[in-house]
């Protein structure tokens, strides 16, 4: 199976995802075993997503900061059922790199990009009580579609992803075996510019003004916590210990027989009750945990774990602010920032910091006594 370009080299071969021929399954209505091929696991073994969930969570994958594009999300078809098997068969190929052309295989990032393209597409078939893709090659519904994008005011930019996106629907047809109907491939840029001319927007330079209040916000909360930065990486250790403390404990209680006011019919969860149930069982509070922070920042709410995660995450935009204004570093390449790329040189009584995984982008630090 051509999944080595989902894996860093070092992820054991044994927990790689293997080979399932999906498209007999889904061809032969053999559903109940297609939701349970397993899509990805961790480097433990554990299954992190199966063909049957509505949401595929593939941080083995992706291995992205941001949790959200980790995720290759199906969620929204869940009503429709029928439409949202049939797009993850697709995905399962892009995902996969089942191309019949036999092109190399895409990153993670662009099969999410693509499924959100497309997803425009399967949003208005849900919307108009279709089954299937197929529908839209017929001309009057393809029209419609047409409309729809029009009505969406959706930028041209937009509409070209999404038949592309169908394109590649196309042009993978003899793997996946769906008969899509459509007898050519779609004219994505010549169609789409004759639909919208309206392109994104560009990013507004913001004023100078505002970016020195900004940065002056994002430094003053970097230079606070540094002097506690390893007590703020010990805090969220030991926040999420505690946690998986609670839901261990919660866990086992119900598999001793006891009930929940969580636990649903057809082996449902309300999240929101299990997570205070899981709160409740937590061996300390996390205003317990957070109070060694809170004494060394009294100028920093910090009452509970709520507030300790909003300070983490101002931290973390801050560091975004300050690497990417005095790099010039692009989002993508922030994204990619880690400690161990990151190298300090003395240069003439200075610092010079330096990322050794993006080699031009250079950091001129001020002065370390």
């Amino acid at each position: 199976m051509p999944i080595e370009h989902l894996y860093l080299h070092n992820f054991p071969e044994k927990h790689k995802v293997e080979e399932v021929d999906v498209v007999t399954l889904y061809h032969e209505g053999r559903f109940d075993a297609l939701d349970k091929v397993i899509i990805c696991k961790n480097d433990l073994g554990e299954v992190t997503a199966t063909f049957g969930d509505s949401d595929w969570y593939c941080y083995p994958f992706s291995r992205n900061k941001v949790n959200k594009r980790n995720y290759l999300q199906f969620s929204s078809l869940d009503n429709h059922p029928e439409l949202q098997r049939e797009l993850k068969l697709f995905v399962y190929g892009w995902l996969f790199n089942k191309n019949p052309q036999g092109r190399k295989a895409s990153k993670f990032s662009t099969v999410n990009t693509k499924l959100t393209s497309i997803n425009i597409s399967y949003h208005y078939l849900a919307e108009h009580g279709f089954s299937s893709i197929r529908v839209l090659s017929n001309p009057s519904e393809w029209s419609t579609l047409e409309s729809y994008l029009v009505e969406k005011n959706y930028a041209k930019r937009t509409i070209g992803n999404c038949f592309a996106a169908i394109n590649k629907v196309i042009k993978d047809g003899s793997w996946h075996k769906v008969k899509h109907g459509f007898s050519a491939l779609i004219q994505s840029n010549v169609l789409s510019t004759k639909l919208n001319l309206i392109e994104s927007q560009q990013t507004l330079t913001i004023p100078e003004r505002l970016c020195d209040a900004i940065y002056g916000k994002a430094i003053e909360l970097i230079e606070g916590a540094h002097p506690y930065r390893d007590l703020i990486a010990q805090i969220e250790n030991d926040l999420q210990e505690n946690y998986l403390e609670g839901k261990r404990i919660v866990d086992e209680k119900v598999a001793n027989g006891e009930t929940y006011t969580y636990m649903l019919a057809n082996s449902k969860i309300d999240t929101n009750k299990y997570g205070m149930a899981i709160t409740r069982n937590q061996p300390q509070s996390a205003s317990d945990i957070i109070a060694r922070l809170a004494k060394k920042l009294p100028d920093i709410p910090l009452n509970n774990g709520n507030d300790f995660q909003r300070y983490l995450g101002q931290l973390i935009t801050s560091s975004y602010i300050v690497c990417g204004g005095f790099s010039g570093m692009r989002d993508s390449e922030l994204d990619k920032l880690t400690p161990i790329v990151i190298t300090r040189t003395p240069l003439k009584g200075e610092i010079i910091t330096c990322s050794n995984r993006i080699p031009l982008s250079l950091v001129k630090s001020e002065k370390h006594g």
